[in-house]
């Protein structure tokens, strides 16, 4: 798995560049942010907008409240739901393998995916290239954080809203996200 490095890139030519590779953008929702929490819902697009998977996960562990409140997302909703090395193996596996893989925040879905598929015993393999959308934006954005020193990351619906692009009605879940991702990538891709 190899991820972008942004260092003396411009991030609008960076963006140009991610869209003619034909990226999917991915997002997830999950039990929460520990090390033993797993992805429940799962979406993926291509850079056209087209769906190219989304769906809920039926996850080892019962979902927390402090999650349900977050996604809505609830143990009763996922019951009929596929597990995660099921979907796994049926499409994410190929859907991944050969993209750039385009994420708002990759540190976490990565860890996230790690994790989902650790409950299973499988390894994550070889993906492709990861990119991180938020990342991008920040050095777009260009405001310096000194405290951590790199550029001041943003919220998705924040970057969103300072790039003036319209907010889904649904909040926090999986495919809205992506296409969010989707379409400020391609924002920061339309600037000169």
């Amino acid at each position: 798995m190899m991820f972008f490095e942004l260092k003396d890139r411009n991030p609008v030519e960076y963006a140009k560049d991610i869209i003619k590779r034909d990226p999917i953008i991915l997002d997830t929702e999950t039990t929460g942010l520990k090390s033993d929490d797993e992805i429940v819902e799962i979406a993926a697009v291509d850079i056209d907008g087209d769906v190219q998977i989304n769906t809920l996960i039926k996850p080892v562990d019962v979902i927390p409240a402090r999650a349900i409140l977050i996604h809505g997302i609830n143990n009763r909703i996922v019951n009929n739901a596929p597990t995660f090395d099921i979907v796994w193996k049926n499409k994410l596996k190929s859907l991944l393998s050969n993209r750039p893989i385009c994420l708002y925040n990759y540190d976490f879905d990565i860890r996230l995916i790690r994790q989902s598929l650790s409950k299973y015993g499988i390894e994550l393999g070889k993906i492709g290239e990861v990119i991180c959308v938020m990342r991008l934006y920040a050095k777009y954005k260009g405001t310096w954080d000194d405290h951590y020193g790199h550029f001041k990351w943003y919220k998705l619906r924040d970057a969103a809203r300072q790039s003036r692009l319209s907010l889904p009605k649904a909040i926090h879940r999986a495919l809205a996200d992506a296409e969010l991702t989707r379409k400020l990538l391609m924002h920061i891709a339309s600037q000169e």
